[in-house]
């Protein structure tokens, strides 16, 4: 989806559950990514390159403009089966709620991943804490 076409979030009246089909998005696993991945990760077996993907807030932000700095405050990723390379990858994802806790405001987002065989590969979650630039001031 091009820059252009990106709406804006609204705390205030966006649904706090929201499929977001229109932010999900397709690609091949190449040996290259594969590679990468283990590299960066220092294991020549590590078999869910898809994790460095952070697949969960791909689809939020291919609909919505960033609404500033956020802060990842958790991340939950379930394994099932092990991508394989050549084939494509599709991710589906989502809003899975949203809630203020100590005046702050938290997002939380979800993807799962299948292959072109519709195997689940994996399924991730994310809260982000929102306003951000709040956490900073305590140093100021």
């Amino acid at each position: 989806m091009p820059n252009d076409a990106k709406q804006t979030y609204s705390w205030d009246t966006n649904p706090a559950v929201e499929a977001l089909s229109q932010g999900d998005f397709e690609y091949v696993l190449t040996q290259e990514l594969l590679n990468q991945y283990r590299e960066a990760v220092d294991d020549p077996e590590a078999l869910f390159p898809t994790i460095a993907g952070k697949h969960d807030g791909r689809p939020m932000s291919n609909v919505y403009e960033s609404s500033g700095p956020a802060i990842a405050t958790r991340m939950m990723i379930e394994c099932f089966n092990a991508p394989t390379v050549g084939k494509k990858l599709k991710i589906t994802g989502g809003v899975d709620g949203r809630y203020i806790w100590r005046g702050r405001w938290y997002i939380v987002t979800s993807a799962s991943c299948t292959d072109e065989d519709g195997r689940l590969i994996e399924r991730q979650t994310s809260i982000h804490m929102h306003s951000a630039e709040e956490v900073g001031r305590k140093w100021q």
